[in-house]
Protein backbone atom coordinates (compact mmCIF):
# COMPACT_ATOMS: atom_id res chain seq x y z
CA UNK A 1 0.00 0.00 0.00
CA UNK A 2 1.40 3.05 -1.25
CA UNK A 3 1.36 6.92 0.70
CA UNK A 4 -1.97 7.70 -1.67
CA UNK A 5 -3.32 4.62 -1.23
CA UNK A 6 -2.83 4.52 2.57
CA UNK A 7 -4.52 8.09 2.52
CA UNK A 8 -7.19 7.29 1.02
CA UNK A 9 -8.59 4.26 3.43
CA UNK A 10 -7.79 6.82 6.18
CA UNK A 11 -10.10 9.15 4.24
CA UNK A 12 -12.35 6.79 3.61
CA UNK A 13 -12.33 6.00 7.42
CA UNK A 14 -13.00 8.86 8.83
CA UNK A 15 -15.76 9.72 6.56
CA UNK A 16 -17.64 6.10 7.96
CA UNK A 17 -16.52 6.56 11.28
CA UNK A 18 -15.69 9.97 12.37
CA UNK A 19 -17.98 12.96 13.24
CA UNK A 20 -20.99 13.55 11.51
CA UNK A 21 -21.86 17.18 9.92
CA UNK A 22 -23.88 19.53 12.84
CA UNK A 23 -27.02 19.85 11.69
CA UNK A 24 -27.17 23.63 11.66
CA UNK A 25 -24.84 23.15 8.23
CA UNK A 26 -28.07 21.30 6.40
CA UNK A 27 -30.19 24.03 7.71
CA UNK A 28 -31.79 26.81 5.91
CA UNK A 29 -31.04 30.48 6.26
CA UNK A 30 -33.31 32.18 8.80
CA UNK A 31 -33.94 35.58 10.04
CA UNK A 32 -33.83 37.22 13.34
CA UNK A 33 -37.10 36.06 14.27
CA UNK A 34 -36.78 32.38 13.08
CA UNK A 35 -38.98 32.58 9.64
CA UNK A 36 -37.13 30.50 7.26
CA UNK A 37 -35.89 32.75 4.14
CA UNK A 38 -38.12 31.80 0.95
CA UNK A 39 -40.88 29.92 3.32
CA UNK A 40 -44.00 29.98 3.91
CA UNK A 41 -44.20 29.64 8.03
CA UNK A 42 -41.99 30.48 10.58
CA UNK A 43 -39.68 27.60 12.18
CA UNK A 44 -39.68 29.37 15.41
CA UNK A 45 -41.16 26.52 18.49
CA UNK A 46 -42.94 29.63 19.75
CA UNK A 47 -43.99 31.16 16.88
CA UNK A 48 -45.87 27.54 15.90
CA UNK A 49 -47.07 27.07 18.93
CA UNK A 50 -48.79 29.95 18.84
CA UNK A 51 -50.06 29.81 15.14
CA UNK A 52 -51.18 26.21 15.78
CA UNK A 53 -52.57 26.66 19.38
CA UNK A 54 -52.73 24.01 21.94
CA UNK A 55 -54.69 21.68 23.93
CA UNK A 56 -55.59 24.34 26.69
CA UNK A 57 -55.13 27.74 25.61
CA UNK A 58 -55.56 28.30 22.16
CA UNK A 59 -52.56 30.60 20.79
CA UNK A 60 -50.86 30.91 24.43
CA UNK A 61 -47.44 28.62 24.23
CA UNK A 62 -47.32 29.32 28.56
CA UNK A 63 -50.72 27.75 28.81
CA UNK A 64 -49.42 24.45 28.88
CA UNK A 65 -46.27 24.40 30.82
CA UNK A 66 -46.59 22.30 33.91
CA UNK A 67 -45.66 23.32 37.50
CA UNK A 68 -42.29 22.47 38.85
CA UNK A 69 -43.63 19.78 41.48
CA UNK A 70 -45.18 18.25 38.43
CA UNK A 71 -41.80 18.13 36.60
CA UNK A 72 -39.90 17.02 39.50
CA UNK A 73 -41.96 14.16 40.65
CA UNK A 74 -42.33 12.93 37.07
CA UNK A 75 -40.90 9.11 36.06
CA UNK A 76 -40.74 7.27 33.20
CA UNK A 77 -43.25 4.91 33.18
CA UNK A 78 -41.95 1.85 31.30
CA UNK A 79 -38.17 0.67 32.57
CA UNK A 80 -35.73 1.20 29.84
CA UNK A 81 -33.80 -2.01 28.29
CA UNK A 82 -30.94 -2.53 27.03
CA UNK A 83 -31.70 -3.92 23.27
CA UNK A 84 -28.90 -3.07 21.12
CA UNK A 85 -26.45 -6.43 20.15
CA UNK A 86 -23.19 -5.93 20.06
CA UNK A 87 -20.85 -7.48 17.12
CA UNK A 88 -17.46 -7.44 17.99
CA UNK A 89 -15.36 -4.29 18.54
CA UNK A 90 -16.78 -2.66 15.82
CA UNK A 91 -20.19 -2.05 16.84
CA UNK A 92 -18.32 0.14 20.38
CA UNK A 93 -16.83 2.84 17.47
CA UNK A 94 -20.31 4.64 16.71
CA UNK A 95 -20.46 3.57 13.31
CA UNK A 96 -23.38 1.93 11.10
CA UNK A 97 -21.89 -1.78 11.03
CA UNK A 98 -24.55 -2.55 7.98
CA UNK A 99 -23.28 -0.14 5.48
CA UNK A 100 -19.67 0.22 6.31
CA UNK A 101 -16.87 -0.06 3.47
CA UNK A 102 -14.59 -2.89 4.04
CA UNK A 103 -11.60 -1.04 3.67
CA UNK A 104 -13.05 1.38 6.17
CA UNK A 105 -13.95 -1.69 8.77
CA UNK A 106 -9.92 -3.22 8.11
CA UNK A 107 -8.94 0.25 8.63
CA UNK A 108 -11.24 0.36 12.10
CA UNK A 109 -9.85 -2.74 13.12
CA UNK A 110 -6.44 -1.50 12.80
CA UNK A 111 -6.77 1.77 14.36
CA UNK A 112 -7.95 -0.01 17.41
CA UNK A 113 -5.16 -2.43 17.60
CA UNK A 114 -2.65 0.74 18.00
CA UNK A 115 -5.18 2.41 21.05
CA UNK A 116 -4.76 -0.87 22.47
CA UNK A 117 -0.75 -1.20 22.08
CA UNK A 118 0.10 2.95 22.36
CA UNK A 119 -2.60 5.24 23.28
CA UNK A 120 -0.93 8.36 21.89
CA UNK A 121 -1.18 7.28 18.29
CA UNK A 122 -4.14 5.66 18.80
CA UNK A 123 -5.40 8.93 19.72
CA UNK A 124 -3.65 11.17 17.77
CA UNK A 125 -4.67 8.79 14.53
CA UNK A 126 -8.48 9.19 15.42
CA UNK A 127 -8.27 12.53 16.12
CA UNK A 128 -6.70 13.64 12.79
CA UNK A 129 -8.78 11.49 10.73
CA UNK A 130 -12.11 11.18 12.31
CA UNK A 131 -12.33 14.92 13.90
CA UNK A 132 -13.24 18.35 12.56
CA UNK A 133 -11.04 21.68 13.09
CA UNK A 134 -7.48 22.59 12.88
CA UNK A 135 -4.18 20.46 13.93
CA UNK A 136 -3.57 22.63 17.17
CA UNK A 137 -7.82 22.21 17.68
CA UNK A 138 -7.48 18.43 17.59
CA UNK A 139 -3.98 18.38 19.71
CA UNK A 140 -6.27 20.34 22.58
CA UNK A 141 -8.82 17.18 22.30
CA UNK A 142 -5.76 14.56 22.58
CA UNK A 143 -4.61 17.21 25.17
CA UNK A 144 -7.47 16.03 27.61
CA UNK A 145 -6.20 12.63 27.61
CA UNK A 146 -2.72 12.89 27.17
CA UNK A 147 -0.37 16.10 27.80
CA UNK A 148 0.70 16.48 24.09
CA UNK A 149 1.97 19.36 22.03
CA UNK A 150 1.43 20.66 18.35
CA UNK A 151 5.22 19.02 17.33
CA UNK A 152 4.57 16.02 19.37
CA UNK A 153 0.91 15.45 17.93
CA UNK A 154 2.65 15.61 14.26
CA UNK A 155 5.61 13.48 14.94
CA UNK A 156 3.31 11.07 16.53
CA UNK A 157 1.35 11.29 13.76
CA UNK A 158 3.61 10.42 11.18
CA UNK A 159 4.56 7.39 13.71
CA UNK A 160 1.33 6.33 13.61
CA UNK A 161 0.22 6.58 9.82
CA UNK A 162 3.69 4.31 9.34
CA UNK A 163 2.47 2.08 11.63
CA UNK A 164 -0.78 1.69 9.60
CA UNK A 165 1.00 1.22 5.98
CA UNK A 166 2.70 -1.41 7.80
CA UNK A 167 -0.17 -3.10 9.09
CA UNK A 168 -2.52 -2.46 6.46
CA UNK A 169 0.18 -3.65 3.72
CA UNK A 170 0.36 -7.19 5.49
Amino acid sequence: MNELELEAALHSWGRYYGERAPREWDEKPTTAMGVVIGAAYPTNPIAIAMESGSRRGQGNPVAYARPREAVRAWRDPVAGKETRSYRGALSFSGADTSRTDPMAAKVERAALDLYRLDTLQGLVLRAQYCKRGTQAEKACWVSLVVPVTLRTYRDTLVRARCWMQGRLSA
